[in-house]
């Protein structure tokens, strides 16, 4: 059994976030023989068992999941397989394509990259679909191979806004040497569709994800085993597309409208009328309550202190509606090298650091005459409320885990989580169908990660 070498963690991020183009995953066993090719085949696979111990909270990997680990033994969260194609156009210009199947997602194949790149020395320029790059380890996310854990941690990485996988745009690099390593300045911009799973307690919605003018710029730095990058997102829009949005949209605008009308009927009592008027304001400003502008800013880093290496993320998200709030995030991951394997550690939370979105205005009018209005704004609140509820992405986690290298393209994991969100009533990244529920999980996971 092979061990990890040092410092494969940080080196391997270096070398994804500041090479030309990807290379294949398996290109330690034969570089030589792709050295003089012109097109390359790769690829990399997970095979994961996962048993969940809870039967009202179902663990996702990503929103587009429709099949969650509930309680039992379940292969879908873990298991995914991805092909690569690299094909050098001419020296200097090259294609890149890369589809990625999940089993969460029932193995339909998504396009993640497909993007020319032309090289001018030290800059080179990026157009089509490209993986987002919000984190450290944006580019080898779903390589479980080129990962210490089974999966990246789930406050982190496991809910929206985090799923914003690629965006189909163009992106400008600068990259060059810089005392003992080098330095990758990105700038991009682009639009990305996605698919968003719904779960109710009698049926999974298919929403929309739409995000448009996704502008940001990224700055990475390898330093001898440290890898450091800071990274700044703009979304010009953001929005969720779903029958539940829409019908929370349509029951809003109907409700002010009939205030406003009835505003209008009481306009000789001035009191009452503006008082409804005032009702019909509220209403309105929880219209598109899930459609805003959102920012995002990220720092993560990566060191090998020869056996022992340390990981962290730091996130920021401000998403620009009551509704939805402000979100900071964080996880550290230690990973130390034996003559038996590498044990690893890793901690994360996500927190909510404004309030749930104020309710308390969205009042019945208590004026006679209006019973039917009356209860629809009493219905919208109850459906107000639990939507503030089902879009807290608060959660902490806490994983233990080893892996083992059985060759130089072939890796076993075994890994024990415990999350949680911090109420019975705030879902987090879990998908459920009612709430409350038992919102303590605790999963044992193992996985076979391969790349080719």
């Amino acid at each position: 059994m092979r061990l990890l070498p040092p410092g494969l963690v940080p080196t391997a991020l270096g070398v994804l976030l500041l090479s030309h183009c990807f290379p294949s995953y398996g290109q330690a066993a034969n570089n030589a023989e792709e050295a003089s090719s012109t097109l390359r085949f790769s690829g990399f696979a997970t095979i994961g068992l996962v048993s969940n111990s809870n039967p009202d909270a179902g663990v996702v990997f990503s929103g587009a999941q429709t099949k969650p680990a509930f309680k039992g033994l379940s292969a879908d969260l873990d298991s995914v397989v991805g092909l690569q194609l690299d094909y050098a156009l001419l020296p200097a210009t090259s294609l890149t394509v890369q589809a990625v199947a999940r089993a969460g997602e029932d193995l339909q194949p998504s396009l993640r990259m497909a993007y020319l790149e032309q090289r001018f020395d030290q800059v080179s320029a990026r157009l089509g679909r490209m993986r987002t790059p919000l984190f450290l380890d944006t580019y080898a996310e779903e390589i479980g191979y080129a990962n210490p854990l089974i999966r990246g941690p789930i406050p982190l990485y496991g809910a929206a806004p985090s799923q914003i996988i690629h965006l189909d745009g163009a992106s400008l690099q600068w990259r060059t040497p810089w005392a003992l390593g080098s330095v990758l300045v990105e700038g991009y911009y682009g639009n990305g569709r996605f698919k968003y799973a719904w779960f109710s307690a009698s049926a999974v919605e298919q929403a929309s994800v739409i995000v448009d003018d996704i502008t940001g710029i990224t700055l990475s730095t390898t330093l001898g085993n440290t890898t450091l990058r800071l990274a700044r997102t703009n979304l010009g829009s953001y929005r969720i597309d779903s029958s539940n949005n829409t019908e929370l949209n349509t029951g809003i605008a109907a409700l002010s409208a009939g205030l406003s009308r009835a505003a209008q009927g009481y306009a000789g009592v001035p009191s009452i009328a503006q008082n409804l008027a005032h009702k019909a304001q509220v209403l309105d400003s929880f219209y598109d309550a899930l459609h805003a502008p959102q920012q995002y800013t990220g720092l993560g880093f990566s060191s090998s202190f020869g056996k022992l290496t340390v990981m962290g993320d730091w996130a920021t998200w401000n998403l620009n509606t009551e509704m939805l709030g402000k979100l900071n995030a964080w996880q550290l991951t230690l990973t130390y090298e034996t003559n038996y394997g590498t044990p690893y550690l890793s901690v994360s939370q996500k927190n909510r650091t404004t309030p749930r979105g104020d309710t308390s205005q969205v009042t019945p009018t208590g004026v006679a005459g209006l019973a039917q209005l009356d209860a629809g704004i009493t219905g919208l609140r109850s459906g107000l409320d639990r939507l503030a509820l089902y879009t807290d992405a608060s959660m902490q986690g806490f994983t233990l885990g080893a892996r083992w290298e059985l060759s130089n393209n072939m890796a076993l994991k075994a890994q024990y989580d415990v999350l949680a969100t911090p109420s019975a009533e705030l879902t987090g990244a879990f998908k459920v169908r009612s709430i409350p529920f038992d919102n303590h999980v605790n999963l044992l996971s193992v996985a076979l990660d391969v790349v080719f």
